[in-house]
């Protein structure tokens, strides 16, 4: 007779015969199921048959692994990999069971959503799963998405820390060899992190004082190109560093290639040591491109060529949290000093 288990939320069939071992299977997703699993079994035993595979039931494991193998055959980054992997297995570890995709609904989705302390990461988990199941709809697993009718949550707006030409320069002053140029590299390219660890000396063209950076950053994650010049700073850098080329890499440990865990908390441990503020490498990035913008020596379209953006409109969502100054207050200042202007002038106090 089926019966519940609890721990996998699905039916149990058992089978006894005699002269043989109970044979059981869970999983049935609801009863009929386990019990047509019981008949056959018991007709294929005591018929000297092979027994009979139970209905297969779809959990939130079993499609969610389906997706990231997808991820995995077209050459996702292994960071953001591994970063859905943790969302899902966070999303099983909550409810204590594998639940079976029928049963995910948006009331279950908003359950595990509304347990996060920042409404952030909330929302970081719902673009996750959003995905997740625009998968499993394109590829037939389900009929429609639990997410599309969930709201996100309002957060407050994220101003990214820029940190001071002051700042940069002590923790500039007391990196390593190897430290000091692979902060300037990032600096004088605007590059992130991951495009300098990756940097080859097949990228670095000295004679026409070029540099190849490549990234996912690109709408479908494709793996593009982008060729950036090269100033005589960064040029002293580099061809110091191929003197004592072993290896292909630019930046490398003992010859094999630089990994994000070997470099992660580099910035942070300098910050600590130089007594400022603590920033991350994509923090250089913020304050080069506040640099050029505040400059007013370059264009929209040349800050966007060197921070590589497809649209000019990115560059300027950009720095819009990046610059806030403005000559705004000096004209109201004016405006109101001069006596030709209809704006009331300043009283003096009595």
């Amino acid at each position: 007779m089926p019966t519940w288990n609890q721990k996998t939320k699905s039916y149990m069939g058992r089978v006894r015969v005699s002269g043989n071992p109970q044979t059981t299977k869970t999983g049935f997703k609801n009863r009929e199921a386990a019990k047509r699993w019981e008949l056959n079994t018991k007709h294929a035993i005591k018929n000297a048959k092979p027994i009979p595979e139970p209905e297969t039931r779809l959990t939130f494991v079993s499609v969610s692994s389906d997706y990231l193998t997808s991820c995995q055959n077209h050459d996702y980054a292994s960071g953001t990999i591994a970063t859905k992997s943790q969302i899902f297995r966070d999303f099983v570890t909550f409810f204590k069971f594998d639940p079976p995709l029928e049963n995910i609904d948006k009331q279950l989705i908003e359950s595990y959503l509304n347990s996060k302390p920042r409404k952030k990461t909330s929302n970081r988990h719902l673009r996750e799963l959003n995905t997740l199941f625009n998968w499993l709809k394109k590829n037939k697993y389900i009929q429609s998405n639990p997410c599309d009718d969930i709201e996100k949550y309002r957060t407050k707006k994220y101003y990214p820390y820029v940190p001071p030409p002051q700042d940069i320069n002590k923790v500039l002053s007391i990196a390593s060899d190897f430290e000091y140029d692979f902060l300037q590299t990032i600096y004088h390219l605007s590059a992130r992190r991951k495009e300098i660890i990756t940097l080859a000396w097949d990228d670095v063209d000295f004679e026409n004082r070029t540099v190849a950076l490549w990234t996912r950053k690109r709408f479908g994650g494709q793996l593009e190109r982008d060729t950036l010049k090269m100033n005589n700073i960064l040029c002293g850098i580099l061809q110091e560093r191929l003197k004592d080329k072993i290896c292909d890499w630019v930046f490398h440990i003992e010859g094999r290639q630089l990994t994000r865990t070997k470099i992660e908390k580099m910035t942070i441990r300098l910050c600590k040591i130089a007594e400022v503020k603590k920033f991350g490498f994509h923090a250089i990035r913020h304050h080069v491109s506040a640099l050029m913008a505040a400059s007013k020596k370059l264009s929209l379209v040349d800050i966007q060529r060197q921070l590589r953006h497809k649209s000019a409109t990115t560059t300027n969502h950009y720095l819009t949290g990046l610059v806030n100054e403005s000559n705004a207050a000096n004209v109201i200042e004016e405006m109101q000093i001069n006596k030709e202007s209809n704006i009331v002038p300043m009283r003096k106090k009595k």
